[in-house]
């Protein structure tokens, strides 16, 4: 992957998004997408090569929400899984 498309891609993410369980929001990666590229651009190309995904990357923030009707069945609610943001770029 080169750098410039690493940098193509934090740019295209969605600044209002949450943050995961490592709290560096989409807005901090745009906001320095031109200093961080190079750098995550060799994270990305070593987990690529060795086929090793970077264990905090993996982590997810689970939210329960409530959809509607009857509050005390299951079937009324659904689940939000918020990745940390670095690994929706790899």
């Amino acid at each position: 992957m080169s750098e410039a498309s690493v940098l193509t891609t934090i740019k295209q993410l969605k600044a209002g998004k949450a943050s995961g369980l490592d709290n560096i929001s989409p807005r901090l990666l745009i906001d320095s997408a031109e200093v961080i590229a190079k750098p995550l651009t060799r994270i990305i190309n070593a987990s690529l090569s060795q086929g090793v995904v970077p264990r905090v990357w993996k982590f997810t923030k689970v939210t329960i929400l409530f959809k509607k009707g009857v509050a005390t069945e299951m079937d009324n609610y659904r689940s939000i899984s918020v990745l940390p943001a670095v690994s929706k770029l790899l």
